[in-house]
């Protein structure tokens, strides 16, 4: 079952017009007939019948909607966080450990003719992990009416992936400015108004230089992003076209310039990323790395009296993010 509804579920997400089994039927029906399947009712049963298929297979109905959201949770992350972040997915209870290579080079030293007194010197890399904690959030649907299709099955799968995927990305752009404390002091600047373009092509010298001579990748909001500008007298026709049309440079100073998405935080109106950040980063490199432990649980919620067949549900999910013990990057804030 597991993997042809995955292959729904993400066709049903992505809008995919197909039909499926014998009868040609919608995503949206073909996932209905699933659940009726799954509850041994015909399609159609309502009241007192469906509440006991219910309560007899629940857990089966609850494997349906996690293994719709793990199928598309992963495509709703990489979409929007795929140039900072690798994701990696493991069992419950399985441990990853990271490599955390020693980069640092040899020191050559000074040393007598015929002597062999110099200092040795360590190349061995260390290893960490990541630790995970359990996340959750409480919903419910009505289930008769999703069975007769007045919910919107797609929208509902949606919103619970989508949810988790904003608390991840949260995590992400925390995570990063948690980090902005153990930074090499020649990796980061604070300064007020208009980015100083000096001291930013300062920073990526010293990021192209730790990184084996990468290009370097300037990243921040489109706002952020738009106070990187050198003089306007400087700008050409085309740098000054193409500020007006995106709102910031594509390229200043040798730095590509690449706007992150905006999101909010879960239920607020807050920009989950400031304005006021710039992350400079070795082209390709990411500097985060997200571990998924298992997939995502659906057990019983608090249940409500109700007149209708309203399932009461927690969805959790287990996952932790954490930057890149051995990766190099800067960070330019800028204050007003």
């Amino acid at each position: 079952m597991s993997l042809n509804l995955k292959t729904l579920s993400k066709d049903v997400y992505e809008n995919r017009v197909q039909e499926y089994g014998a009868d040609g039927v919608s995503g949206q029906d073909a996932l209905r007939n699933l659940f009726y399947e799954k509850l041994q009712v015909e399609p159609g049963t309502v009241g007192n019948q469906l509440h006991r298929a219910f309560r007899k297979h629940k857990e089966d109905v609850y494997e349906i909607i996690d293994v719709a959201v793990d199928a598309i949770l992963p495509t709703i992350l990489r979409n929007q966080f795929d140039s900072l972040a690798n994701f990696h997915d493991i069992q419950f209870g399985q441990e990853l450990r990271f490599s955390n290579p020693n980069t640092n080079l040899f020191r050559v030293a000074n040393m007598a003719g015929g002597s062999q007194d110099i200092r040795r010197q360590n190349e061995l890399s260390g290893s960490y992990k990541i630790e995970t904690e359990w996340w959750g959030a409480a919903t419910y649907i009505e289930f008769e009416q999703f069975l007769s299709g007045m919910v919107d099955w797609n929208a509902y799968v949606n919103k619970v992936a989508e949810s988790f995927a904003v608390k991840i990305g949260e995590r992400i752009y925390d995570t990063i400015a948690a980090s902005y404390d153990d930074i090499r002091a020649s990796r980061k600047h604070v300064g007020a108004g208009t980015v100083d373009l000096d001291k930013l092509t300062q920073i990526a010298r010293h990021v192209r230089t730790a990184s084996a001579g990468k290009a370097v990748t300037v990243y921040g909001t489109a706002a952020a992003l738009s106070k990187v500008a050198p003089d306007a007298t400087l700008l050409s026709d085309g740098m000054k076209d193409g500020l007006s049309k995106v709102g910031y440079l594509g390229t200043v100073n040798g730095l590509n310039l690449i706007a992150l998405p905006d999101a909010y935080r879960g239920n607020t109106e807050e920009f989950a990323v400031d304005d006021n950040t710039l992350l400079l980063i070795p082209s390709a490199e990411k500097i985060i790395d997200v571990v998924n432990e298992g997939g995502v649980q659906t057990v019983d919620g608090e249940s409500s009296d109700n007149t209708g067949l309203q399932i009461d549900m927690n969805q959790r999910k287990k996952f932790g993010v954490a930057t890149r013990q051995a990766s190099v990057y800067g960070v330019y804030k800028i204050t007003a």
